[in-house]
């Protein structure tokens, strides 16, 4: 007797901001995570990628007709024709994955003409409060709060079920909007750890403390680089490499133990180097990538409360949370004066995979399609 089991097969469009052929950055790898873990469950061939903000796409947009668009409510890579696009092939879609919270013009679009597939919308963020916190130092931006918080709240409205990356975005969140039916997915990394080579298994005989800052040009990372640079480092004795796409362009302050490297193709080399990784953000919002690669591989974490934001873990054996210059530098002078300091964080490695692996998430975007 032969038995014939018939699964049904959801077909999933998934609409990014993000280049996935562009280096990645902490944006693009939480994204490709979302991508990743969605074509698990559905197989390569029942998903595919709209990337609102390619560069191709981008390079045909002028400034004018950006702007046009924003005084209708679309956000960048948006417009009346790529809101076409997308209603057109949405048709053949059971489920849109929304993978950013200000394209809720997206999602109401979709509603409005009939579209009665599931729409699911991740928050990497609260976009409103990343662009109140700019506009606090760029007033003339003002205008992209009010495009932010139009659109997150289209988001809501429109949507069957929002995703969270923190308890804190989605108690936010319900501050902000209605919030309905919801999920929280934290941030994770596919691991890439190469494993403890002989220098990292041994422990550290240098001279200096070598310390590692990870981050784009993004400007909470330029914002907090710049305050380490200014208020921590003259009071420590270490050695500091900072490495991140377009990160050099943003650095204003210099010094003898300072490394810029800026964009680097392959970051292992530079965590497996390093005795401590240092966090020092203070703006911003969602889960800090940055966090989860330095846990990938078993860093020691000097971080700020909000590099921290999301994570559960014990602070005092990841490393520290420190909330001022002094706490940055007590700690720095303390690990300093260590001899034989190892380069490798059981604790941080555990923690990763326990609960910020791929593999530790992959349940909760199963039962998110359920």
């Amino acid at each position: 007797e032969v038995i014939v089991v018939v699964l049904f097969v959801l077909k999933v469009l998934f609409i990014t901001i993000q280049d996935f052929n562009s280096i990645p950055n902490g944006g693009v790898q939480g994204s490709l995570r979302n991508f990743h873990a969605i074509r698990e469950l559905t197989g390569p061939k029942n998903i595919r990628v709209i990337g609102l903000l390619s560069s191709k796409k981008e390079a045909g947009v002028d400034k004018i007709r950006k702007w046009v668009n924003f005084l209708r409510g679309y956000p960048t890579g948006t417009s009346s024709a790529v809101m076409a696009q997308i209603l057109d092939e949405s048709r053949s879609y059971d489920m849109v994955f929304l993978d950013a919270s200000n394209y809720g013009v997206i999602a109401r679009h979709l509603r409005r003409n009939g579209y009665i597939g599931r729409v699911i919308v991740y928050f990497h963020n609260i976009e409103y409060r990343i662009a109140l916190q700019n506009a606090k130092s760029r007033p003339t931006g003002f205008w992209k709060v009010l495009i932010a918080k139009y659109n997150e709240r289209l988001s809501v409205l429109n949507s069957d079920r929002q995703v969270f990356i923190s308890r804190r975005d989605e108690e936010l969140a319900s501050k902000l909007y209605r919030v309905g039916a919801y999920s929280i997915i934290s941030a994770s990394l596919p691991d890439r750890y190469p494993g403890r080579s002989n220098n990292d298994k041994e422990p550290g005989h240098e001279a200096k403390l070598h310390c590692l800052f990870v981050g784009s040009g993004w400007w909470p990372n330029v914002h907090g680089i710049n305050w380490f640079l200014e208020h921590v480092m003259p009071n420590v004795d270490v050695r500091l490499t900072i490495i991140g796409r377009g990160i050099e362009a943003g650095v204003r302050i210099f010094g003898e133990n300072v490394n810029l490297v800026g964009t680097v193709n392959d970051l292992s080399v530079y965590y497996e180097a390093a005795d401590v990784v240092v966090c020092p953000i203070f703006l911003g919002g969602g889960m800090k990538i940055k966090v989860c690669e330095a846990l990938m591989h078993g860093k020691t974490i000097l971080g700020t409360k909000e590099a921290f934001a999301g994570f559960e873990l014990d602070f005092d054996e990841v490393g520290a949370l420190c909330e001022s210059a002094d706490d940055f530098i007590t700690k720095l002078n303390a690990l300093s004066k260590r001899r034989g300091y190892v380069k490798f964080n059981p604790y941080s490695r555990k923690i990763y995979l326990d609960r910020y692996s791929e593999m530790a998430t992959s349940k909760a975007f199963r039962d998110l399609f359920a």
